[in-house]
């Protein structure tokens, strides 16, 4: 068991999912954008401080050597301006973060770097047996850019083979030949390291933000799933009376702030519990459903639909005419009568009550009035024998 939990452990340096990738490629350019600019301006300053360092004119391995180190940084400083000009082309192609081309850029910027570590040693071995560009540049990539182990072993392996055999070009004593290659093992050994440390450190970090942005979403939705709960009718999915209670006011003020006609209907199915004991409540529910569907389906986004009692509904008409919400209910009066209710193989007929009142905004508290007329003017429909549309007074 401890070996399968080292084993997952060590999957887990390696294995990352596309969306992790999406952000390591994106702080990677950013970091190369950034970096490039910087060493650009390094290099320019090496160039500058070499062009005016003038050797003895009778050394010629100073002449050399100072040469060399200008030629290098002046190629350097072209190749960071095109890594920054491509950064900056990948960053803006976000589709493109996670394809071959990208991860392949960020690994060319990790080798030549390396490269460049490495010719600015051997031009080194000229005039001193040290390989400080190469530890610079080797613990340098390691620290700026997020290197998968992967990657980071098989840029820095291959970097040990160039080193290795390059430093013999210009260091012709075996004793500090021999040394600088070993050397060269421990500073690989610790840029890997570094790097490894590093990826892990940050790839944590992103699956931890991944899962703190999950949970907010969890809760978001849990959040709205709560507040549908409480505004919304669980059988019909349209607003319930508490809705109507706490926030139709806030609408309602909205329509008149904007100069609106609304008009409020309150819809009754008729003889609604000859249906719960003719078939039963199941089938009750069936038609309080497809009634409801007939509403949303009939009536606009903007209206306010809600079923407040057993089989009573609330409709509030906002930028409609009177004579408008009157064809509206009677559409609807209509539609309800010519429908079929299938349930248990039985169709079932029903007819609803409509009662229609003007919502006058410069009442106070014109819901509760207009509620109050409306519900009159059900009332009389019902008296009038049912299956009707009337209109408050």
């Amino acid at each position: 068991m401890g070996i399968e939990r080292y084993v997952d452990k060590l999957k887990g340096y390696f294995k990352v999912d596309s969306v992790i990738w999406a952000e390591v490629c994106i702080i990677n350019l950013q970091r190369i954008q950034y970096l490039a600019w910087v060493m650009a301006i390094v290099h320019v300053a090496h160039v500058l401080l070499f062009w005016f360092h003038i050797p003895p004119s009778d050394s010629a391995t100073a002449i050399t050597w100072r040469y060399g180190i200008i030629t290098v940084h002046a190629i350097m400083f072209v190749i960071a301006l095109v890594f920054s000009i491509i950064a900056f082309l990948l960053k803006k192609s976000k589709q493109r973060l996670t394809s071959k081309t990208s991860i392949a850029f960020q690994g060319l910027v990790i080798l030549a770097y390396l490269l460049f570590g490495i010719v600015v040693s051997t031009i080194d071995q000229l005039v001193t047996p040290e390989i400080t560009p190469f530890l610079m540049a080797t613990i340098g990539i390691a620290v700026v850019l997020l290197i998968h182990p992967l990657l980071a072993a098989t840029n820095y392996l291959a970097a040990y083979v160039i080193l290795y055999h390059a430093v013999a070009i210009t260091q012709l004593e075996q004793e500090l030949l021999l040394s600088i290659r070993v050397n060269g093992i421990t500073v690989i050994g610790i840029g890997f390291g570094v790097a490894v440390m590093l990826w892990r450190i940050h790839i944590t970090k992103i699956q931890q933000q991944q899962l703190i942005r999950k949970q907010k979403l969890e809760l978001k939705d849990k959040n709205r799933q709560l507040e549908q709960l409480a505004n919304c009718d669980s059988l019909t999915g349209l607003y319930n009376r508490t809705y109507i209670m706490e926030h139709v006011d806030t609408k309602i003020k909205g329509f008149c702030a904007e100069g609106l006609e609304i008009n409020l209907v309150i819809m009754d199915i008729d003889h609604f519990k000859k249906v719960n004991d003719n078939y039963g409540h199941p089938a009750g529910d069936k038609v309080l459903k497809e009634v409801a569907n007939i509403l949303k389906t009939r009536l606009r986004k903007f209206d306010i639909i809600a079923r407040i009692g057993g089989e009573e509904f609330l409709i509030i008409l906002p930028r409609t005419t009177i004579n408008e919400t009157k064809k509206i209910a009677e559409k609807l009066r209509s539609e309800i009568e010519s429908s079929r209710f299938i349930y248990d193989n039985h169709q079932i007929v029903v007819t609803a009550s409509f009662g229609i009142a003007s919502m006058l905004c410069s009442e106070q508290d014109p819901v509760s009035k207009s509620y109050y007329k409306a519900d009159r003017a059900l009332y009389k429909a019902k008296e009038l024998g049912r299956n009707k549309v009337e209109t408050a007074t």
